[in-house]
């Protein structure tokens, strides 16, 4: 029996171990999608780990709710399974996923607590976070995102990543709306994926320095370039989230790659307001602000970033955009 959940309305689905449909449509959101091929199964075990359901997957693994059989304790279990075919630069990325989250305890960072090596590559063990992702829930429940509601993601996201750079310089390197998690119960939010983040301080360089590493939509003008960045890259990268909150579509939305990369050094994407009426001049502002093609431009601290999220700090005049 293969369960997973629906990845648009994370419906709890179930299909029998053989089915030869390319694509499924759920039951409850009608949302057509590709069907799942798990490499694990209810009930299966990997390392102390009791397999419940698929939850996701992506090019660095899949991600499984289980069951630690010696805690009896809910997890979300990551995992890289390496049949042969994974590089040493993803081994390393994973690892240093690990590392990251085992050293950043924070209430809205996914808390990482046990890892490993198993039969068929690695492990993570995380919390488990029964909730949407903000892309998911974008594609579900847009009038759910109202200006008190976007700030408040942006804030609690704000506050993680200036616990992360005080406490190691750390970059995250792939802010956008997969990788913002909000609990179904509590909503509170959640930071996910840190598999990109790096220490500025850290001498160790595991990535291709010709490989552009991160989402284009919402990376950065200097991310984009592989070069050195920094906090503010990130800040330019949460910018590019809250235009997608705002206006329902990523910024530069509609173009290829190579558009995206040009525009990116020349100009700011679209007027938010040509996509949205509806938003308030100081969200307008606020956007354009982290947005700015030139780092010195955006907020120079994540607490400086924090004062304009709650009121207690004025925008200041926004330059001009670049021609």
């Amino acid at each position: 029996m293969i369960k997973f959940r629906c990845p648009f309305c994370l419906l709890k689905l179930k299909l029998p171990d053989e089915i030869s449909e390319d694509s499924l449509t759920c039951p409850a959101c009608e949302s057509d999608f590709e069907t799942p091929s798990p490499q694990y199964f209810n009930k299966e075990m990997v390392d102390k780990y009791e397999i419940d359901m698929l939850l996701g997957h992506g090019n660095a693994g899949e991600v499984y709710l289980a069951r630690d059989a010696i805690m009896d304790k809910t997890v979300a279990l990551k995992l890289l399974i390496d049949f042969g075919q994974i590089d040493s630069e993803t081994h390393q990325r994973f690892l240093r996923e690990a590392q990251t989250l085992s050293a950043l305890e924070h209430p809205n960072i996914i808390q990482a607590f046990n890892a490993g090596r198993y039969e068929h590559g690695f492990f993570i063990a995380m919390t488990y976070v029964d909730g949407f992702t903000v892309k998911s829930l974008l594609q579900k429940d847009s009038e759910r995102f109202t200006e008190e509601f976007m700030l408040k993601i942006c804030y609690k996201i704000a506050d993680a990543m200036d616990y992360a750079w005080e406490k190691g310089a750390f970059v995250h390197r792939d802010i956008k709306p997969a990788n913002v998690m909000i609990c179904r119960s509590s909503n509170n939010i959640y930071l996910t994926d840190l598999g990109l983040a790096k220490s500025v301080n850290s001498s160790v360089n595991i990535t291709n320095p010709q490989l552009i590493v991160g989402s284009p939509f919402y990376m950065s003008p200097e991310q984009i370039t592989a070069s050195t960045v920094d906090f503010r890259s990130d800040i330019y990268s949460l910018g590019a989230t809250l235009y997608h909150m705002a206006s329902g579509v990523p910024p530069y939305h509609g173009m290829t790659m190579d558009q995206i990369i040009l525009k990116k050094h020349n100009t700011l994407p679209k007027d938010i307001k040509d996509v949205n009426g509806d938003i308030s001049e100081g969200l307008e502002r606020l956007i354009k602000f982290l947005m700015q093609t030139k780092p010195d431009h955006r907020p120079q601290s994540w607490s400086e970033l924090k004062e304009y999220l709650k009121g207690t700090r004025s925008l200041p005049k926004v330059p001009p955009k670049h021609n």
